[in-house]
């Protein structure tokens, strides 16, 4: 079985690292949602408000491969009109 829990540095802006940190396991949120699978737990600062906006707008089971490409700095064409 490997490591449950990756913490990836994937750059420098300005004095802000941007990282993320992508675990499989349960989650558990104060507001009472709760669930299970691949989670990724990010800053705030690590996304722009129109990326925030796309976020929001996208199906549940697009958020998760969005928000992982924007931290990997990949093309996110694919889910921006």
């Amino acid at each position: 079985m490997s490591d449950p829990i990756r913490i990836i540095i994937v750059s420098k802006k300005g004095t802000h690292t941007m990282a993320y940190v992508e675990y499989d396991g349960l989650y558990f949120c104060e507001d009472g949602n709760y669930g299970g699978g691949p989670v990724i737990i990010t800053d705030h600062d690590s996304f722009t408000e129109e990326q925030i906006e796309i976020i929001s707008g996208l199906t549940d089971n697009s958020r998760y491969d969005y928000a992982k490409a924007v931290l990997n700095g990949q093309d996110t064409s694919y889910w921006e009109d």
